[in-house]
C-alpha cells in the first residue's frame, strides 16, 4: 500500500500506478479511475437492489376452447385466445410476453423468476456469475432462476457454463445484472473482487453449485496428476511459460506425474508430459476434478477447477482482481495486486504451493517419511498424497478388521492402522518380486509394524478358497487382470472392498469393472490419486 497525499489515504500499488499515470491503460480509462479514486461514491459499497420481483406466469394450459375474443373476467378490452385451465378450472389466456405460457389471474400457483446475466467473454466471468445465480437461488428457494449468456458470447461460454447451470434466452424477469465492463472501476476501487461487489449488491452470497451429470470416465487414468493449465486469454495475466517448464521440470524430478492442457495446438510443445489439447468441457472438468492438484494462472480453468472444490493454485497478475479466488476454499492464489511484475512470482514458490495442496490434513506426513525404507524414499512427494487418500479413505469408512491381500513393505497397512488404532490388519502376501513388490519386503513391514495390531501370513492368495473373517479386504495384491478378478471373488463375501491401483493399471480397472458388471447389486466409489482407490460396498457409498 502507498499513501497518496492527495488523496490523504493509502491505496494499492496498482491503483498508485494509475494515479501517477504509470499504468499501461487508455487516457480515458484512467481519468474515469482518478475521478472516483477523488471521491466517486461508485467505490463505496453498492446499494443492494430492491426492486420487484415480477412473477413468472403459471402454465396450466388446458384444452382451447375454440373461442377467440375477450374474456370479461379476466382481461381488458384485447382479443386473446381462449383455454380451460387444467389445474383450475378457469378461463386462462395467452400471454404474448412469455412464449407458450399461459396465465392465470389472480393464481395462488405463480412465483418470483429473476433472469441472472453476464456479457463476458470468460469462463471465469461467467462462472462467477453463476455462483450469484445460485445465491440468490438459496436466498428465495421458492423462485425460479434462469441463466442468461448474451448474444455471440453464448457459443464460446456456454458449454462451460452448463456444466453447473442451464442457460436460458431471455424471458421476462427481474435481470440480475453482473456487469463485469460497467462495474470494473468501482469494484476495483472498493478493492473488492467482482463477485464481493455482486454479493452486496443483489443481497446474496455467492454459492457454487453443484455438478451437472457425471463427471467422464475417460479422465481416471490421469487421475491423481498435477494439471497444468500454462495459457490465459489476457497476456498481461499469463505466467511466462518457461516458469511453467520450469515448474514442470521440479515435479517430474519429484517423481510426480503432470499433465498439461490447452485449447490451442503446438503452444505446448517446450512441455515433457502428456498433453490434452481441445478436449470438450466436460472431459475437462473431469480431469480437473480427478486432479491431485491444478496449476494454472488467473483464468477460466482455475475457476473450474474451483467451482470443482478440487486443490488449485492460481498465479495472480496485479490485474486480477483483490480476492478474486476467495469465494473457492481450495482455491490458492500467488501473487497478485501487491506485485509489481507478473515475473517477480518464482517457479520454486508455484512448487511449493502446490506440493502444499496435494497434502492430506491430518495425515502424519512426518511419521510416514520415518518408515520408508532407503530404497522408497526417492518417492516420498508423490506418495504423500497416494497414502493420504488411502489415510482419509480409511479413516472415513471405520473398518474393525481388515485383511490385506498384497503387503509388501507395510506402508498400507501402517497408514489405515494409523486411521484407525483400534482395528487389526491380517496381512497375505506371496513375498514374491513381483506387481510392484521386492522380495524381502515383508521383513521392513514386520519392523515398522512390531507394535500394532498387525499379522502377517506369507501365502499366494490364490491358493486360499477364503479370507479370514473381517469388515474390509484390501486388494493390492497380483495385478493381472485374472488375477486381480480372482482376488476380488475371495473377497466376494466381506461387506466392503478397497481396490488400489485403480487408476494407474488398465488390468485392474477391468476386473473391476468385470466384477460390478456380474454384480448389480453393489455399488462403487472411484476415489481419485495417483495409484487409485475403488470402493465397493453392498449398500449404497
Amino acid at each position: 500500500m502507498i499513501f497518496v497525499p492527495e488523496l490523504g489515504r493509502e491505496v494499492t500499488d496498482w491503483h498508485y500506478a494509475i494515479w501517477s499515470g504509470t499504468a499501461d491503460m487508455p487516457a480515458a480509462k484512467r481519468e474515469r479511475y482518478k475521478s472516483r479514486m477523488r471521491g466517486d461514491k461508485v467505490g463505496a459499497s453498492p446499494k443492494p437492489n430492491k426492486g420487484p420481483e415480477p412473477l413468472l406466469p403459471c402454465i396450466h394450459r388446458g384444452q382451447r376452447t375454440g373461442e377467440a375474443g375477450k374474456c370479461g373476467g379476466c382481461t381488458g378490452n384485447a382479443n386473446f385466445f381462449l383455454f380451460k385451465c387444467d389445474l383450475h378450472g378457469k378461463c386462462v389466456v395467452t400471454d404474448k410476453q412469455v412464449a407458450g405460457a399461459v396465465s392465470c389471474k389472480t393464481c395462488k400457483d405463480r412465483k418470483p423468476v429473476f433472469r441472472v446475466k453476464s456479457e463476458s467473454r470468460g469462463i471465469g466471468d461467467q462462472l462467477l456469475s453463476v455462483m450469484i445465480a445460485a445465491g440468490v437461488q438459496e436466498k428465495s428457494p421458492d423462485a425460479e432462476v434462469l441463466y442468461e449468456c448474451a448474444g455471440e458470447i453464448a457459443g464460446n461460454v456456454r458449454p462451460w457454463v452448463e456444466l453447473f447451470w442451464p442457460v436460458s434466452g431471455n424471458a421476462k424477469a427481474q435481470e440480475v445484472f453482473c456487469d463485469h465492463t460497467g462495474d470494473h472501476a468501482a469494484f476495483s476501487i472498493a478493492g473488492l473482487a467482482r463477485w464481493e461487489w455482486w454479493a452486496q449488491k443483489f443481497s446474496a452470497k455467492p454459492v457454487v453449485p453443484a455438478f451437472r451429470g457425471a463427471f467422464d470416465e475417460w479422465a481416471v487414468p490421469y487421475a491423481g496428476r498435477i494439471v497444468l493449465s500454462p495459457f490465459a486469454a489476457h497476456a498481461n495475466r499469463t505466467w511466462p511459460v518457461a516458469n511453467w517448464i520450469e515448474v514442470e521440470r521440479q515435479l517430474l524430478s519429484l517423481k510426480f506425474g503432470c499433465v498439461v492442457i490447452d485449447d490451442k495446438p503446438n503452444r505446448t510443445d517446450g512441455f515433457q508430459s502428456d498433453k490434452v489439447i481441445s478436449e470438450s468441457p466436460r472431459r475437462v472438468a473431469s480431469l480437473l476434478k480427478y486432479a491431485g492438484c491444478v496449476a494454472g494462472n488467473d483464468s477460466g480453468m482455475a475457476h473450474i477447477a474451483g467451482m470443482l472444490g478440487a486443490p488449485t493454485v492460481a498465479v495472480c497478475s496485479r490485474m486480477s482482481d483483490c480476492n478474486i479466488f476467495g469465494c473457492y476454499p481450495t482455491v490458492q492464489s500467488i501473487g497478485g495486486r501487491n506485485i509489481a511484475d507478473l515475473k517477480d512470482t518464482k517457479p520454486d514458490q508455484v512448487v511449493q504451493a502446490i506440493l502444499a495442496q496435494t497434502r492430506t490434513d491430518g495425515f502424519p506426513a512426518e511419521r510416514f517419511a520415518s518408515i520408508l525404507a532407503e530404497r522408497d524414499r526417492d518417492d516420498l512427494h508423490r506418495w504423500l498424497p497416494v497414502y493420504g487418500t488411502l489415510w482419509q479413505t480409511v479413516k472415513r469408512i471405520n473398518p474393525k478388521r481388515i485383511v490385506e491381500i498384497g503387503v509388501r513393505a507395510g506402508y498400507s497397512a501402517w497408514t489405515m492402522l494409523d486411521a484407525c488404532p483400534k482395528a487389526e490388519v491380517i496381512g497375505i502376501d506371496a513375498d514374491l518380486a513381483e506387481h510392484g513388490g521386492y522380495k524381502g519386503a515383508c521383513e521392513h513391514a514386520k519392523r515398522i509394524l512390531f507394535d500394532k495390531p498387525f499379522e502377517l501370513e506369507i501365502a499366494d492368495s490364490h491358493t486360499l478358497t477364503s479370507l479370514p473373517a473381517c469388515d474390509m479386504a484390501y486388494i493390492d495384491g497380483d495385478h493381472l487382470e485374472e488375477g486381480c478378478y480372482a482376488d476380488l471373488l475371495l473377497a466376494e463375501q466381506t461387506p466392503i472392498i478397497l481396490v488400489d491401483d485403480y487408476t494407474n493399471l488398465e488390468s485392474v480397472r477391468v476386473a473391476v469393472r468385470r466384477f460390478m458388471a456380474e454384480r448389480p447389486h453393489l455399488r462403487g466409489e472411484f476415489i481419485p490419486s495417483a495409484t487409485g482407490l475403488y470402493l465397493i460396498r453392498r449398500e449404497p457409498c
